[in-house]
């Protein structure tokens, strides 16, 4: 990891901290209704040095709902609450993991967090690789948007990340994140 991470990650914490919070509670007024009051999902996941961690997003799926791991849309369509499709799609459902990266179990920017299931197939030094940082929102292989989970491009983007890893590239990531998610509300 480069030097300056940790304060890039902090200024990046300042500046969507108040703007990101007000989106939530924008966003939790929506789902109060459809969710019967249980707005977020909470998983666990894997982070930094394997451990596990409560990954926060907005529930979008009918609570009785419970799927193996499943990326298709269309299926998901079909089980989900309303507005949880748009959350998806917009990437939205994503936001109340601020306060994970405020607990210091993710970044704005790192390789994505994965379900212990998601990972069995690594060896032992991909794994211990790829967990040297923090997981963030967004990353090298998030910014594909193909969640496949028989996708294996996401460890090689991962070590990619890891190997690269400066300021340069984690702009070049925050901006096409913007731009992604900009393309998505329409703008």
């Amino acid at each position: 990891m480069y030097k300056g991470k940790k304060l890039f990650e902090l200024i990046l914490l300042i500046i969507f901290f108040i703007p990101v919070v007000l989106f939530i509670l924008f966003i939790a007024l929506f789902l109060l209704i459809p969710t019967k009051g249980r707005v977020f999902f909470i998983q666990k996941r894997i982070g930094r040095e394997g451990r596990e961690f409560a990954l926060i997003k907005f529930r979008t799926l009918k609570a009785d709902v419970t799927l193996p791991i499943c990326k298709d849309e269309s299926v998901l369509r079909k089980v989900s609450i309303p507005y949880g499709s748009f959350l998806r799609r917009s990437g939205l459902d994503e936001l109340p993991q601020i306060f994970n990266i405020i607990k210091g179990d993710m970044n704005f920017i790192g390789p994505r967090p994965f379900l212990r299931r998601e990972l069995l197939h690594l060896n032992k030094d991909e794994f211990a690789q790829r967990h040297t940082i923090r997981p963030g929102i967004t990353g090298l292989w998030q910014l594909k948007r193909k969640y496949d989970a028989n996708d294996m491009d996401y460890i090689q983007l991962d070590i990619k990340y890891l190997r690269q890893s400066s300021l340069r590239l984690d702009l070049e990531i925050l901006f096409s994140t913007c731009i992604y998610l900009l393309k998505q509300q329409g703008v």
